[in-house]
């Protein structure tokens, strides 16, 4: 059915050129809550220019690479804090890199409310629990840098003065990487 609807839409055009499927996907109407496609009107149309569906489609890659970016670095902040552990102290080089790990997951949380906006959904409600806890997760981060207050109180309450970055940036970046983890499977899967 889709093979004979494809070549109604482009004039009996074959569906196998690269330059037909573009003009198809660019009259397809993309339904993802009733995960099936359907033709008819274009909800992506083009807007001042650009097509939606080709802008629909970088931003969704710029989404995924995100992702997938964000659970490697977290992967290896976690284990660069594990081995600082003893120390408590965490270089300045890991600093540098949770900082592009939050930069990273912040492009990621604009990546997904836009394509929120522009009607996909995932798989998974989930998904987007899992963004959010992401988010929540680089907030507190923020919180507990060096100098901060959060840092500041939890050494006096839970630390008696002394504040052990190394776990404490283990355990957040576990965390994250649990949520990308999560995140990416729904995402991908759905499940």
């Amino acid at each position: 059915m889709l093979k004979h609807n494809l070549s109604e839409k482009l004039g009996g055009e074959s569906s196998n050129s690269w330059t037909a499927c573009r003009r198809f996907l660019g009259t397809v109407q993309v339904s993802y809550d009733k995960k099936d496609w359907k033709m008819g009107k274009n909800r992506l149309n083009r807007k001042e220019g650009i097509h939606t569906a080709t802008l629909y489609t970088v931003i969704l890659v710029g989404h995924v690479t995100c992702a997938i970016a964000g659970f490697l670095g977290a992967s290896g902040l976690v284990v660069a804090a594990y081995r600082q552990r003893k120390t408590g102290e965490l270089t300045p080089r890991f600093w540098q890199y949770q900082a592009y790990v939050q930069i990273i997951t912040v492009l990621l949380g604009v990546f997904g409310t836009a394509l929120f906006l522009m009607g996909g959904r995932p798989k998974v409600i989930l998904h987007i629990l899992y963004g959010a806890l992401a988010l929540l997760t680089v907030v507190v981060e923020r919180g507990m840098g060096r100098g901060r207050q959060l840092r500041e109180v939890l050494a006096q309450d839970y630390g008696h003065g002394h504040f052990n970055e190394a776990w404490w940036f283990f355990g957040l970046n576990l965390f994250l990487w649990a949520m990308y983890g999560r995140g990416l499977t729904t995402g991908f899967f759905g499940f």
